[in-house]
């Protein structure tokens, strides 16, 4: 996650209010899942559709905000 933030901050144009939601995304749900590791030995998976894995919003926040951030800096290239 730290070299996330470095990469974000050194290379990518931050200081957008969008690009740093995509990224606290990203890292809240990292951190999440993290501390879900740490102190209960696995991540609680709470949200489950009939046949689709089982999620949580941790792993919707990090996949939410991998998504905009690709589009995101997709359009800022451009």
């Amino acid at each position: 996650m730290a070299v996330v933030v470095y990469a974000a901050k050194r290379e990518l144009q931050i200081k957008h209010a969008l690009a740093q939601v995509f990224i606290a995304m990203v890292l809240g749900g990292g951190i999440g899942n993290l501390l879900d590791r740490i102190f209960r030995g696995y991540v609680v998976d709470y949200i489950s559709i009939w046949i689709y894995p089982s999620f949580n919003i941790a792993d919707i926040c990090i996949s939410v905000g991998i998504i905009g951030m690709i589009i995101f800096f997709n359009k800022i290239k451009k």
